[in-house]
């Protein structure tokens, strides 16, 4: 997902300069915040993927932290909240449960203690709004790219929540594939055949 994410960045980058398109694009990144030690812990995983993929990333500790100091972690990969004018959008979670476009309770509740933890005061959590969607995903995380068993059939979907992040590459490198052409980046683990073992 790494790979792909990265790839897609740049097919993005090459075509917002040769189109000029504008959009409300930010570049700067992201950070994580870990309440919890355990927390880091939990993360260590992910940081290793996006150490051995050689993403940028950096560790730093909150100057006005009164306890033991917590890490946190900045890092180019998902955007967690962003602000417009005065109103704060927080992102969500993600499952698999089919069709089920229900928000569950407990979900709510989670999503509201967090943006009071994260901005005490900011608002009125009776006053937010919550929807639901159906994003396509796959149980591992990673999108499908490529051919099918079919003659003429190619896919390009489950990108779940990051469908955005990884559009333009996923795009590019399915058009290579369409084309007969050798794609940047490697791409067998991509494609439906991941599934046949």
């Amino acid at each position: 997902m790494v790979r792909l994410a990265e790839y897609s960045r740049d097919c993005l980058k090459a075509l917002r300069q040769q189109t000029g398109i504008q959009y409300e694009g930010r570049q700067k990144g992201t950070l994580q915040l870990f309440r919890t030690e355990q927390q880091f812990a939990n993360a260590a995983k992910d940081i290793q993927v996006l150490e051995d993929a050689e993403s940028p990333i950096s560790f730093c500790i909150p100057m006005n932290y009164k306890h033991q100091p917590l890490p946190c972690l900045m890092k180019p990969i998902k955007l967690l909240s962003r602000v417009f004018d005065n109103r704060i959008r927080v992102g969500g979670m993600a499952e698999v449960v089919g069709f089920n476009r229900e928000l569950k309770p407990a979900r709510r509740e989670t999503l509201e203690m967090v943006v009071e933890d994260l901005y005490p005061n900011a608002g009125e959590l009776t006053q937010a709004a919550f929807w639901t969607g159906l994003r396509p995903m796959t149980p591992d995380g990673t999108p499908i790219v490529g051919a099918t068993g079919f003659k003429n059939l190619w896919v390009n979907t489950g990108h779940g929540t990051l469908g955005w992040t990884m559009a333009c590459g996923s795009a590019r490198l399915l058009s290579d594939l369409i084309a007969n052409k050798t794609p940047d980046i490697a791409f067998t683990d991509l494609n439906l055949s991941r599934y046949s073992r």
